[in-house]
Protein backbone atom coordinates (compact mmCIF):
# COMPACT_ATOMS: atom_id res chain seq x y z
CA UNK A 1 0.00 0.00 0.00
CA UNK A 2 1.58 3.29 -1.30
CA UNK A 3 -1.28 5.86 -0.36
CA UNK A 4 0.78 8.50 1.57
CA UNK A 5 3.87 7.15 -0.08
CA UNK A 6 2.45 8.69 -3.49
CA UNK A 7 1.09 11.47 -1.94
CA UNK A 8 4.28 12.69 -0.24
CA UNK A 9 5.93 13.36 -3.75
CA UNK A 10 3.52 15.63 -4.59
CA UNK A 11 3.99 17.91 -1.48
CA UNK A 12 7.42 18.14 -0.71
CA UNK A 13 10.83 16.89 -2.50
CA UNK A 14 11.30 13.04 -1.92
CA UNK A 15 15.20 11.86 -2.18
CA UNK A 16 15.99 8.88 -4.35
CA UNK A 17 19.68 6.98 -3.52
CA UNK A 18 21.13 3.95 -5.19
CA UNK A 19 24.66 2.82 -5.52
CA UNK A 20 26.52 1.66 -7.86
CA UNK A 21 29.77 -0.73 -7.49
CA UNK A 22 32.80 0.78 -9.69
CA UNK A 23 35.57 -0.59 -11.90
CA UNK A 24 38.29 0.11 -8.84
CA UNK A 25 35.45 -1.57 -6.02
CA UNK A 26 34.34 1.75 -4.86
CA UNK A 27 30.79 1.98 -4.19
CA UNK A 28 29.60 4.97 -5.65
CA UNK A 29 26.51 6.78 -3.70
CA UNK A 30 24.11 8.24 -6.69
CA UNK A 31 21.47 10.78 -4.83
CA UNK A 32 18.53 12.78 -7.20
CA UNK A 33 14.90 13.77 -6.47
CA UNK A 34 11.44 12.34 -7.85
CA UNK A 35 8.06 14.31 -7.80
CA UNK A 36 4.87 14.56 -9.84
CA UNK A 37 3.09 18.08 -8.81
CA UNK A 38 4.99 20.91 -10.68
CA UNK A 39 4.39 23.08 -7.92
CA UNK A 40 5.29 21.43 -4.69
CA UNK A 41 5.47 24.50 -2.61
CA UNK A 42 1.87 25.56 -3.74
CA UNK A 43 0.78 22.96 -1.18
CA UNK A 44 3.68 23.63 1.72
CA UNK A 45 6.41 26.27 2.70
CA UNK A 46 9.39 23.57 3.02
CA UNK A 47 12.13 25.90 3.92
CA UNK A 48 15.05 24.89 1.97
CA UNK A 49 13.75 25.17 -0.79
CA UNK A 50 12.51 29.05 -0.05
CA UNK A 51 16.20 29.58 0.92
CA UNK A 52 17.71 27.79 -2.32
CA UNK A 53 15.26 29.69 -4.53
CA UNK A 54 16.50 32.95 -3.10
CA UNK A 55 19.97 32.14 -3.34
CA UNK A 56 19.28 30.98 -7.02
CA UNK A 57 17.69 34.28 -7.24
CA UNK A 58 20.63 36.22 -6.14
CA UNK A 59 22.63 34.76 -8.49
CA UNK A 60 20.31 34.64 -11.78
CA UNK A 61 20.46 30.67 -11.76
CA UNK A 62 24.02 30.62 -11.45
CA UNK A 63 25.73 27.82 -8.99
CA UNK A 64 28.92 28.70 -7.38
CA UNK A 65 31.66 26.15 -8.37
CA UNK A 66 31.88 25.53 -4.96
CA UNK A 67 29.55 25.91 -2.58
CA UNK A 68 29.43 25.62 1.49
CA UNK A 69 25.91 24.50 2.90
CA UNK A 70 25.70 25.12 6.12
CA UNK A 71 23.41 22.74 7.88
CA UNK A 72 23.70 19.16 10.26
CA UNK A 73 21.05 17.52 8.35
CA UNK A 74 22.55 15.65 5.35
CA UNK A 75 18.98 14.97 4.04
CA UNK A 76 18.42 18.54 3.73
CA UNK A 77 21.28 19.05 2.00
CA UNK A 78 21.23 16.28 -0.75
CA UNK A 79 17.36 17.59 -1.46
CA UNK A 80 18.16 21.12 -1.53
CA UNK A 81 21.78 20.71 -4.31
CA UNK A 82 19.57 18.00 -6.45
CA UNK A 83 16.89 20.80 -6.45
CA UNK A 84 19.34 23.54 -7.36
CA UNK A 85 20.96 21.61 -10.05
CA UNK A 86 17.78 20.44 -12.00
CA UNK A 87 16.17 23.92 -11.58
CA UNK A 88 18.82 26.53 -11.60
CA UNK A 89 18.00 27.36 -15.46
CA UNK A 90 14.53 28.62 -14.26
CA UNK A 91 16.64 31.38 -12.79
CA UNK A 92 18.28 32.41 -15.63
CA UNK A 93 17.98 35.86 -17.55
CA UNK A 94 16.89 34.08 -20.35
CA UNK A 95 14.01 32.19 -19.43
CA UNK A 96 11.29 32.98 -20.62
CA UNK A 97 8.72 30.91 -18.90
CA UNK A 98 7.99 28.61 -15.80
CA UNK A 99 6.84 25.28 -17.72
CA UNK A 100 7.31 21.73 -16.44
CA UNK A 101 10.54 21.97 -14.60
CA UNK A 102 9.44 20.59 -11.61
CA UNK A 103 8.68 17.24 -13.09
CA UNK A 104 12.38 15.73 -12.36
CA UNK A 105 11.67 12.04 -11.46
CA UNK A 106 15.05 10.21 -13.23
CA UNK A 107 14.63 7.50 -15.74
CA UNK A 108 16.59 5.46 -17.55
CA UNK A 109 19.65 3.15 -16.54
CA UNK A 110 21.89 4.35 -13.82
CA UNK A 111 25.05 3.71 -14.81
CA UNK A 112 24.31 5.55 -17.71
CA UNK A 113 22.56 8.91 -16.68
CA UNK A 114 25.19 8.72 -14.19
CA UNK A 115 26.26 12.27 -14.55
CA UNK A 116 22.66 13.41 -14.28
CA UNK A 117 22.77 12.69 -10.26
CA UNK A 118 24.59 13.72 -7.40
CA UNK A 119 27.56 12.00 -6.05
CA UNK A 120 27.53 11.89 -2.04
CA UNK A 121 31.09 11.19 -0.72
CA UNK A 122 31.56 10.76 2.99
CA UNK A 123 34.71 11.22 4.07
CA UNK A 124 34.53 9.08 7.49
CA UNK A 125 33.31 6.43 4.65
CA UNK A 126 34.45 2.85 6.20
CA UNK A 127 36.12 2.22 2.67
CA UNK A 128 39.09 4.11 3.35
CA UNK A 129 40.52 1.01 5.14
CA UNK A 130 43.57 -0.07 3.32
CA UNK A 131 43.88 2.02 0.55
CA UNK A 132 47.94 2.13 0.58
CA UNK A 133 47.94 5.55 -0.80
CA UNK A 134 49.65 8.75 1.00
CA UNK A 135 46.39 10.61 1.03
CA UNK A 136 43.62 7.52 1.74
CA UNK A 137 40.73 10.04 0.51
CA UNK A 138 42.12 10.66 -3.16
CA UNK A 139 40.79 7.51 -4.61
CA UNK A 140 37.41 8.91 -4.20
CA UNK A 141 38.35 11.34 -7.63
CA UNK A 142 38.70 8.21 -9.29
CA UNK A 143 35.04 7.99 -10.31
CA UNK A 144 34.45 11.88 -10.74
CA UNK A 145 34.60 14.00 -14.15
CA UNK A 146 33.97 17.27 -14.60
CA UNK A 147 30.64 17.16 -15.94
CA UNK A 148 29.71 15.70 -12.13
CA UNK A 149 27.91 17.46 -9.06
CA UNK A 150 28.96 16.40 -5.80
CA UNK A 151 28.13 16.74 -2.34
CA UNK A 152 30.90 15.70 0.38
CA UNK A 153 30.15 15.24 4.22
CA UNK A 154 32.51 14.18 7.17
CA UNK A 155 34.37 17.56 7.16
CA UNK A 156 33.45 17.85 10.63
CA UNK A 157 35.45 15.16 11.98
CA UNK A 158 38.70 16.61 11.59
CA UNK A 159 40.76 14.47 11.62
CA UNK A 160 43.55 14.04 8.62
CA UNK A 161 42.04 17.90 7.59
CA UNK A 162 44.89 18.65 6.00
CA UNK A 163 44.66 15.36 3.00
CA UNK A 164 40.90 16.56 3.03
CA UNK A 165 41.42 19.42 1.93
CA UNK A 166 43.72 18.57 -0.68
CA UNK A 167 40.90 16.20 -2.04
CA UNK A 168 38.72 19.29 -2.43
CA UNK A 169 41.25 21.23 -4.59
CA UNK A 170 42.04 18.50 -6.45
CA UNK A 171 38.25 17.57 -7.43
CA UNK A 172 37.35 17.99 -11.23
CA UNK A 173 33.59 18.52 -10.77
CA UNK A 174 31.82 21.52 -12.34
CA UNK A 175 29.70 21.66 -9.32
CA UNK A 176 31.08 20.50 -5.51
CA UNK A 177 28.67 21.17 -2.42
CA UNK A 178 30.69 20.93 1.04
CA UNK A 179 28.43 20.12 4.23
CA UNK A 180 29.25 22.21 7.03
CA UNK A 181 28.07 22.34 10.85
CA UNK A 182 27.25 26.20 11.31
CA UNK A 183 29.44 26.22 14.65
CA UNK A 184 32.34 25.20 12.35
CA UNK A 185 32.12 28.29 9.97
CA UNK A 186 34.94 29.73 12.36
CA UNK A 187 37.54 27.08 11.94
CA UNK A 188 40.21 27.81 10.07
CA UNK A 189 39.99 25.32 7.76
CA UNK A 190 36.57 26.57 6.28
CA UNK A 191 38.78 29.66 6.39
CA UNK A 192 40.78 28.34 4.00
CA UNK A 193 38.16 27.21 2.00
CA UNK A 194 36.28 29.95 1.68
CA UNK A 195 39.60 32.23 0.59
CA UNK A 196 41.70 29.53 -1.48
CA UNK A 197 38.78 27.75 -3.08
CA UNK A 198 36.32 31.24 -3.49
CA UNK A 199 33.49 28.84 -2.02
CA UNK A 200 30.08 30.30 -1.96
CA UNK A 201 28.04 29.94 1.17
CA UNK A 202 24.28 28.95 1.24
CA UNK A 203 22.96 28.37 4.83
CA UNK A 204 20.00 25.99 5.24
CA UNK A 205 17.52 26.46 8.50
CA UNK A 206 17.53 23.50 10.82
CA UNK A 207 13.96 22.19 10.14
CA UNK A 208 11.24 22.60 13.03
CA UNK A 209 8.95 20.43 14.46
CA UNK A 210 5.89 22.49 13.35
CA UNK A 211 7.19 21.46 9.86
CA UNK A 212 7.05 18.05 10.25
CA UNK A 213 4.11 18.50 12.02
CA UNK A 214 2.74 20.52 8.76
CA UNK A 215 3.76 17.50 6.43
CA UNK A 216 1.76 15.28 7.97
CA UNK A 217 -1.17 17.24 8.59
CA UNK A 218 -1.00 17.99 4.53
CA UNK A 219 -0.29 14.00 4.04
CA UNK A 220 -3.55 13.35 5.96
CA UNK A 221 -6.25 16.15 4.54
CA UNK A 222 -8.42 14.61 2.22
CA UNK A 223 -6.84 11.04 2.85
CA UNK A 224 -10.54 10.10 4.92
CA UNK A 225 -7.87 8.92 7.48
CA UNK A 226 -7.09 10.68 10.97
CA UNK A 227 -4.67 10.55 13.56
CA UNK A 228 -6.37 9.27 16.98
CA UNK A 229 -7.12 11.61 19.90
CA UNK A 230 -4.60 10.04 22.02
CA UNK A 231 -1.83 10.04 19.04
CA UNK A 232 -1.04 13.64 18.95
CA UNK A 233 1.04 14.69 15.49
CA UNK A 234 4.07 15.48 17.94
CA UNK A 235 3.89 12.43 19.41
CA UNK A 236 3.69 10.55 15.90
CA UNK A 237 6.76 12.13 14.78
CA UNK A 238 9.02 12.14 17.68
CA UNK A 239 8.17 8.34 18.04
CA UNK A 240 9.70 8.20 13.95
CA UNK A 241 12.31 10.72 14.87
CA UNK A 242 13.81 8.50 17.76
CA UNK A 243 13.85 5.24 15.59
CA UNK A 244 15.34 7.23 12.59
CA UNK A 245 17.89 9.40 14.32
CA UNK A 246 19.94 11.46 11.52
CA UNK A 247 18.41 9.99 8.61
CA UNK A 248 14.61 11.26 9.49
CA UNK A 249 13.51 12.69 6.73
CA UNK A 250 9.41 13.80 5.30
CA UNK A 251 9.30 10.94 3.57
CA UNK A 252 9.66 8.59 6.90
CA UNK A 253 6.05 10.33 7.69
CA UNK A 254 4.38 8.83 4.68
CA UNK A 255 6.08 5.67 4.96
CA UNK A 256 5.08 4.96 8.64
CA UNK A 257 1.14 6.38 7.63
CA UNK A 258 1.32 3.19 4.81
CA UNK A 259 2.66 0.66 7.30
CA UNK A 260 -0.52 1.17 9.73
CA UNK A 261 -2.57 1.18 7.08
CA UNK A 262 -1.47 -2.14 5.80
CA UNK A 263 -1.79 -3.10 9.15
CA UNK A 264 -5.61 -1.79 9.64
CA UNK A 265 -6.47 -3.58 6.02
CA UNK A 266 -4.52 -6.90 7.07
CA UNK A 267 -6.79 -7.12 10.24
CA UNK A 268 -9.79 -6.41 8.86
CA UNK A 269 -11.18 -3.09 9.70
CA UNK A 270 -12.91 -0.47 8.24
CA UNK A 271 -12.24 2.16 10.56
CA UNK A 272 -9.88 5.40 9.40
CA UNK A 273 -8.85 6.27 12.57
CA UNK A 274 -5.28 5.15 13.01
CA UNK A 275 -4.66 4.14 16.65
CA UNK A 276 -1.15 3.80 18.07
CA UNK A 277 -1.86 -0.01 18.11
CA UNK A 278 -2.12 0.21 14.07
CA UNK A 279 1.74 1.04 14.04
CA UNK A 280 4.55 -1.05 13.48
CA UNK A 281 5.22 -3.13 16.57
CA UNK A 282 8.25 -0.70 17.01
CA UNK A 283 5.92 1.99 18.13
CA UNK A 284 2.76 0.07 19.89
CA UNK A 285 2.15 0.92 23.15
CA UNK A 286 4.95 3.77 23.17
CA UNK A 287 4.73 6.14 26.09
CA UNK A 288 5.95 9.67 25.05
CA UNK A 289 9.19 10.45 27.52
CA UNK A 290 6.86 12.99 29.77
CA UNK A 291 4.53 10.04 30.41
CA UNK A 292 7.61 7.73 31.27
CA UNK A 293 8.73 10.28 33.72
CA UNK A 294 5.60 10.94 35.48
CA UNK A 295 5.05 7.05 36.07
CA UNK A 296 7.75 6.45 37.54
CA UNK A 297 7.76 6.26 41.70
CA UNK A 298 9.24 9.51 43.57
CA UNK A 299 11.88 11.70 41.44
CA UNK A 300 9.52 15.21 42.37
CA UNK A 301 12.29 17.23 41.80
CA UNK A 302 13.31 15.95 38.41
CA UNK A 303 9.74 15.86 36.86
CA UNK A 304 9.12 19.15 37.81
CA UNK A 305 12.85 20.63 36.23
CA UNK A 306 11.46 18.36 33.35
CA UNK A 307 8.25 20.70 33.19
CA UNK A 308 10.56 23.84 33.10
CA UNK A 309 12.94 22.12 30.54
CA UNK A 310 10.38 21.16 28.00
CA UNK A 311 8.70 24.74 28.19
CA UNK A 312 12.26 26.84 28.01
CA UNK A 313 12.91 24.50 24.68
CA UNK A 314 9.05 25.02 23.21
CA UNK A 315 9.74 28.86 23.93
CA UNK A 316 13.14 28.37 21.69
CA UNK A 317 11.24 26.98 19.21
CA UNK A 318 8.86 29.58 18.82
CA UNK A 319 10.78 32.69 19.63
CA UNK A 320 13.72 32.57 16.96
CA UNK A 321 15.07 35.66 18.20
CA UNK A 322 15.59 33.54 21.67
CA UNK A 323 18.22 31.33 20.46
CA UNK A 324 19.38 28.57 22.63
CA UNK A 325 19.53 29.06 26.20
CA UNK A 326 21.98 27.17 28.40
CA UNK A 327 19.93 23.95 30.15
CA UNK A 328 23.42 22.58 31.73
CA UNK A 329 22.48 20.87 35.76
CA UNK A 330 23.94 19.19 38.21
CA UNK A 331 22.42 16.35 39.27
CA UNK A 332 23.33 15.32 43.33
CA UNK A 333 21.85 12.48 44.57
CA UNK A 334 22.91 8.49 46.30
CA UNK A 335 23.55 5.65 43.96
CA UNK A 336 20.49 4.07 42.44
CA UNK A 337 18.37 7.17 43.09
CA UNK A 338 17.70 7.40 39.20
CA UNK A 339 20.31 10.06 37.91
CA UNK A 340 21.35 8.56 34.63
CA UNK A 341 17.62 6.98 33.79
CA UNK A 342 16.39 10.88 34.69
CA UNK A 343 18.85 12.59 32.27
CA UNK A 344 17.86 9.96 29.48
CA UNK A 345 14.53 10.79 29.72
CA UNK A 346 15.14 14.99 29.86
CA UNK A 347 17.47 14.11 26.02
CA UNK A 348 13.51 12.37 25.22
CA UNK A 349 11.69 15.02 26.48
CA UNK A 350 13.58 18.14 24.77
CA UNK A 351 13.96 16.71 21.40
CA UNK A 352 9.97 15.85 21.49
CA UNK A 353 9.77 19.39 21.10
CA UNK A 354 11.58 19.50 18.41
CA UNK A 355 14.98 21.32 18.61
CA UNK A 356 17.55 18.29 20.03
CA UNK A 357 17.69 15.11 18.41
CA UNK A 358 17.82 12.73 21.56
CA UNK A 359 21.46 11.68 21.32
CA UNK A 360 22.39 11.08 24.93
CA UNK A 361 26.23 10.29 25.57
CA UNK A 362 27.77 9.19 28.80
CA UNK A 363 30.99 10.46 29.12
CA UNK A 364 33.44 8.93 32.43
CA UNK A 365 36.84 9.52 33.68
CA UNK A 366 38.45 7.15 31.90
CA UNK A 367 36.80 8.87 28.14
CA UNK A 368 37.64 12.32 29.31
CA UNK A 369 41.13 12.46 31.10
CA UNK A 370 43.89 11.65 28.91
CA UNK A 371 47.22 9.79 29.63
CA UNK A 372 49.85 12.28 28.63
CA UNK A 373 50.07 16.52 28.37
CA UNK A 374 47.64 17.41 25.30
CA UNK A 375 45.36 14.05 25.24
CA UNK A 376 42.85 15.84 27.62
CA UNK A 377 41.29 18.68 25.46
CA UNK A 378 40.96 16.45 22.21
CA UNK A 379 38.94 13.63 24.59
CA UNK A 380 36.46 16.25 25.93
CA UNK A 381 35.99 17.98 22.11
CA UNK A 382 35.01 14.59 20.73
CA UNK A 383 32.57 14.03 23.82
CA UNK A 384 31.07 17.35 22.94
CA UNK A 385 30.96 16.95 19.46
CA UNK A 386 29.75 13.37 19.60
CA UNK A 387 26.77 14.62 22.18
CA UNK A 388 25.82 17.65 19.60
CA UNK A 389 22.30 18.72 19.82
CA UNK A 390 21.77 16.77 23.10
CA UNK A 391 22.96 15.46 26.16
CA UNK A 392 26.36 15.09 27.44
CA UNK A 393 26.03 13.19 30.74
CA UNK A 394 29.15 13.35 33.18
CA UNK A 395 28.92 10.19 35.44
CA UNK A 396 30.07 10.34 39.20
CA UNK A 397 31.56 13.51 38.17
CA UNK A 398 33.68 13.50 41.65
CA UNK A 399 36.58 12.31 39.44
CA UNK A 400 37.16 16.21 38.83
CA UNK A 401 37.78 16.37 42.38
CA UNK A 402 40.62 13.72 42.47
CA UNK A 403 43.67 15.85 43.01
CA UNK A 404 46.52 13.25 42.39
CA UNK A 405 45.45 13.37 38.60
CA UNK A 406 47.58 16.40 38.13
CA UNK A 407 47.03 18.69 35.53
CA UNK A 408 45.00 16.23 33.90
CA UNK A 409 41.70 16.91 35.33
CA UNK A 410 42.57 20.64 35.48
CA UNK A 411 42.92 20.60 31.82
CA UNK A 412 39.35 18.53 31.25
CA UNK A 413 37.87 21.08 33.08
CA UNK A 414 38.95 24.06 31.89
CA UNK A 415 37.78 22.23 28.39
CA UNK A 416 34.55 21.64 29.96
CA UNK A 417 33.36 25.06 30.58
CA UNK A 418 34.98 26.64 27.06
CA UNK A 419 32.69 23.69 24.98
CA UNK A 420 29.79 24.77 27.31
CA UNK A 421 29.80 28.28 26.03
CA UNK A 422 30.89 27.57 22.66
CA UNK A 423 28.10 24.45 21.73
CA UNK A 424 24.97 25.76 24.18
CA UNK A 425 22.83 23.08 22.01
CA UNK A 426 24.53 20.55 24.78
CA UNK A 427 22.88 19.96 27.69
CA UNK A 428 25.94 18.87 30.20
CA UNK A 429 24.28 17.19 33.23
CA UNK A 430 26.96 16.72 36.05
CA UNK A 431 26.47 13.71 38.23
CA UNK A 432 27.78 13.37 42.08
CA UNK A 433 26.90 13.19 45.79
CA UNK A 434 25.98 16.00 47.96
CA UNK A 435 29.19 16.27 49.36
CA UNK A 436 30.72 17.24 46.32
CA UNK A 437 28.71 19.77 45.30
CA UNK A 438 30.40 22.71 46.86
CA UNK A 439 34.02 21.72 46.37
CA UNK A 440 32.85 20.40 42.70
CA UNK A 441 31.67 24.75 41.67
CA UNK A 442 34.70 26.03 43.79
CA UNK A 443 37.03 24.43 41.02
CA UNK A 444 36.55 27.11 38.57
CA UNK A 445 34.54 30.57 38.47
CA UNK A 446 32.92 29.74 35.16
CA UNK A 447 31.07 27.00 36.12
CA UNK A 448 28.39 28.26 38.27
CA UNK A 449 27.36 30.70 35.69
CA UNK A 450 27.17 27.87 33.48
CA UNK A 451 25.16 25.61 35.51
CA UNK A 452 21.60 26.68 35.71
CA UNK A 453 19.71 24.25 37.71
CA UNK A 454 20.35 21.55 40.39
CA UNK A 455 18.13 18.68 40.89
CA UNK A 456 18.22 16.96 43.89
CA UNK A 457 17.28 12.90 43.77
CA UNK A 458 16.12 12.03 47.20
CA UNK A 459 16.66 8.45 48.80
CA UNK A 460 13.91 6.26 47.92
CA UNK A 461 11.54 5.75 50.91
CA UNK A 462 10.42 1.66 51.64
CA UNK A 463 7.58 2.72 50.15
CA UNK A 464 8.26 3.68 46.87
CA UNK A 465 11.00 1.02 47.05
CA UNK A 466 8.29 -1.69 47.39
CA UNK A 467 6.61 -0.08 44.62
CA UNK A 468 9.60 -0.64 42.06
CA UNK A 469 10.02 -4.23 42.98
CA UNK A 470 6.48 -5.01 42.27
CA UNK A 471 6.43 -3.10 39.30
CA UNK A 472 9.64 -4.70 37.69
CA UNK A 473 8.07 -8.32 38.59
CA UNK A 474 5.04 -7.70 37.25
CA UNK A 475 6.84 -6.26 33.73
CA UNK A 476 8.44 -9.60 33.74
CA UNK A 477 5.11 -11.28 34.06
CA UNK A 478 4.99 -12.09 37.98
CA UNK A 479 2.09 -11.33 40.67
CA UNK A 480 2.41 -10.29 44.28
CA UNK A 481 -0.35 -10.38 46.50
CA UNK A 482 -1.18 -8.24 49.64
CA UNK A 483 0.94 -10.16 51.66
CA UNK A 484 3.85 -10.52 49.59
CA UNK A 485 4.24 -7.33 49.36
CA UNK A 486 4.38 -7.15 53.18
CA UNK A 487 7.13 -9.13 52.60
CA UNK A 488 9.00 -7.31 50.40
CA UNK A 489 8.79 -4.09 52.06
CA UNK A 490 10.24 -6.55 55.22
CA UNK A 491 13.20 -7.70 53.50
CA UNK A 492 13.93 -3.79 51.78
CA UNK A 493 14.38 -2.34 55.00
CA UNK A 494 16.76 -5.35 56.54
CA UNK A 495 18.67 -5.02 53.11
CA UNK A 496 18.85 -1.24 54.33
CA UNK A 497 20.10 -2.10 57.80
CA UNK A 498 22.55 -4.67 56.42
CA UNK A 499 24.57 -2.36 53.37
CA UNK A 500 23.31 1.02 55.66
CA UNK A 501 25.84 3.84 53.85
CA UNK A 502 26.47 1.11 50.80
CA UNK A 503 22.76 1.21 50.19
CA UNK A 504 22.15 1.47 46.06
CA UNK A 505 18.11 2.64 46.50
CA UNK A 506 16.65 1.63 43.32
CA UNK A 507 19.67 -1.02 42.48
CA UNK A 508 18.70 -3.33 45.13
CA UNK A 509 15.61 -3.25 44.37
CA UNK A 510 16.40 -4.50 40.90
CA UNK A 511 18.59 -7.09 42.57
CA UNK A 512 16.06 -8.14 45.06
CA UNK A 513 13.28 -8.63 42.39
CA UNK A 514 15.80 -10.40 40.31
CA UNK A 515 16.45 -12.80 43.10
CA UNK A 516 13.04 -13.65 43.79
CA UNK A 517 12.49 -14.66 39.81
CA UNK A 518 15.35 -16.97 40.44
CA UNK A 519 13.97 -18.36 43.95
CA UNK A 520 10.49 -18.78 41.62
CA UNK A 521 12.57 -20.50 38.64
CA UNK A 522 13.58 -23.42 41.52
CA UNK A 523 10.42 -23.92 42.76
CA UNK A 524 8.77 -24.81 39.86
CA UNK A 525 11.39 -26.57 38.28
CA UNK A 526 10.15 -29.51 38.47
CA UNK A 527 6.63 -28.40 38.87
CA UNK A 528 3.60 -29.97 35.90
CA UNK A 529 2.01 -26.28 36.42
CA UNK A 530 3.59 -23.13 36.19
CA UNK A 531 2.36 -19.89 38.08
CA UNK A 532 4.18 -16.94 38.18
CA UNK A 533 2.34 -15.97 41.39
CA UNK A 534 4.96 -14.66 44.49
CA UNK A 535 4.22 -15.99 47.65
CA UNK A 536 6.20 -14.08 50.69
CA UNK A 537 7.91 -17.36 51.17
CA UNK A 538 9.62 -16.79 48.16
CA UNK A 539 10.07 -13.38 48.71
CA UNK A 540 11.71 -14.66 52.41
CA UNK A 541 13.94 -17.17 50.08
CA UNK A 542 15.26 -14.71 47.79
CA UNK A 543 15.90 -12.35 50.49
CA UNK A 544 18.34 -15.05 52.52
CA UNK A 545 20.23 -15.94 49.34
CA UNK A 546 20.89 -11.92 49.17
CA UNK A 547 22.17 -12.07 52.47
CA UNK A 548 24.29 -14.93 52.42
CA UNK A 549 26.16 -13.68 48.76
CA UNK A 550 25.96 -10.13 51.04
CA UNK A 551 28.16 -12.01 54.14
CA UNK A 552 30.52 -13.67 51.70
CA UNK A 553 31.74 -10.42 50.33
CA UNK A 554 32.48 -9.25 53.47
CA UNK A 555 34.66 -12.58 53.86
CA UNK A 556 36.71 -11.65 50.93
CA UNK A 557 37.20 -7.97 51.59
CA UNK A 558 34.43 -6.16 49.40
CA UNK A 559 33.45 -3.71 51.92
CA UNK A 560 34.43 -3.55 55.60
CA UNK A 561 34.67 -6.69 57.41
CA UNK A 562 34.27 -7.23 61.18
CA UNK A 563 36.94 -8.74 63.59
CA UNK A 564 35.08 -11.96 63.23
CA UNK A 565 34.74 -12.13 59.65
CA UNK A 566 38.44 -11.67 59.46
CA UNK A 567 39.85 -14.34 61.52
CA UNK A 568 37.48 -16.76 59.45
CA UNK A 569 38.71 -15.09 56.31
CA UNK A 570 42.35 -15.35 57.44
CA UNK A 571 42.49 -18.37 59.45
CA UNK A 572 42.18 -21.53 57.57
Amino acid sequence: MRLFRDKVEDIVPVGKKSHMLCRNGLVKQLYTLRNKRKSIWDTMDIPYIKEADHYLRQRRGRIHNRLLLVTEDINVAMKTTAYMKFHAFVFEEDAEDLYDYYDYEFEGEEEENADEMIQLIDFNSKELDDKGMPNKYIFFLQEINENSTVVFTGLDNEIDMQEKLEVLGACPAANMCIVVSPEHMMKPWVQELLIDMNCGILTLSPLKQSYYEAVLANLLEGASYKLAKELSAKKFIHMIRKRRGKQFREEDIAWYLDKALEKIVANGHKSTIIQETDLPELFAGQQSPMECLGAMTGLANLKQAAVEVAAITKEEMANEKLGVLHKNMIFVGNPGTGKTTGAKLLADIMAEEGNTNAKFVTAERKSLIGQYVGHTAPKVAKMFEEARGGVLFVDEAGFFLNESSGGFVEEAMKEFIRYMEVYPDVTVIFAMYSDEVKRFLELDSGLSSRVSRFVQFEDYTTEELCEITVQMLKEKGYLAGEYTTEAIKECIEQIRTDKQKKFGNAREARTLAESVIITVSMRQYDAKKRANIITPQDVKAAYDRLHTEFEKKQVFGFGNPSENNKKICYGY
